[in-house]
C-alpha cells in the first residue's frame, strides 16, 4: 500500500516536468521552478531520515524485550532449580515457597456493581424525590396549556403552542 507522501512526489514530479518544459520562468507565488525541485528532493530525504528513527525505535523496542526476556527466564527458572535440589523439610524451601506465592488482593468481579446507595422514593403525583429535589423529567410540565386546548364548537383547530403550562 502506497504511503500519503508518495502521491504527493509523483505529482510533484510530473508537475516539475511540465514546468520546466513549457514555462521555466513561471512561478507559483514566490516558488520558482529551482526551489520546486529543491523541496521535492527534500520529500525523500526527510523519508530517509523517518525511516531511520523508525529502525532505531524498532531496535530499541527489541533490546527492552529481550532484556525482558532474560529477566522473566531467570525469575522463573531459578525457583525450580531451587525447588529441585532442596530437601522437603529444608527451612529455605518453606521461606522460597513463601516468597514465591502471589497473594492477591481482593479484587471486584465484573458482574459485581458497587452498591448504590439508599432506594429514593418518588412522592406519589408530584415527581419530586424525597428531600426536596426534583427529577428534570418532573420539572418539565408536560401538560398544555388550557387555553390552547380547542373548544368544543370550534371548527378550525389550533395547536398547541407549547408543552409548558402558561397558566
Amino acid at each position: 500500500m502506497a504511503e500519503f507522501w508518495q502521491a504527493v512526489h509523483i505529482r510533484g514530479q510530473q508537475s516539475q516536468g511540465v514546468w520546466i518544459t513549457f514555462a521555466p520562468a513561471f512561478q507559483v507565488g514566490t516558488t520558482t521552478a529551482a526551489q520546486h525541485a529543491s523541496e521535492l528532493a527534500l520529500i525523500l530525504t526527510h523519508v530517509n531520515e523517518r525511516d531511520v528513527q523508525k529502525d532505531v525505535f524498532d531496535d530499541a523496542v527489541a533490546a527492552r524485550d529481550t532484556n525482558f526476556n532474560a529477566i522473566h527466564d531467570s525469575n522463573t527458572r531459578a525457583p525450580q532449580m531451587l525447588d529441585a535440589q532442596l530437601e522437603d523439610g529444608d527451612p529455605l524451601n518453606n521461606e522460597r515457597e513463601r516468597t514465591g506465592r502471589v497473594e492477591r488482593e481482593e479484587e471486584p468481579v465484573a458482574g459485581d456493581r458497587p452498591p448504590r446507595g439508599p432506594p429514593q422514593s418518588r412522592r406519589a403525583g408530584t415527581g419530586t424525590v424525597r428531600g426536596g429535589t426534583t427529577s428534570p423529567r418532573a420539572r418539565r410540565n408536560t401538560t398544555p396549556c388550557p387555553e390552547s386546548i380547542p373548544k368544543k364548537g370550534r371548527t378550525r383547530r389550533r395547536r398547541w403552542r407549547s408543552t409548558r403550562s402558561c397558566c
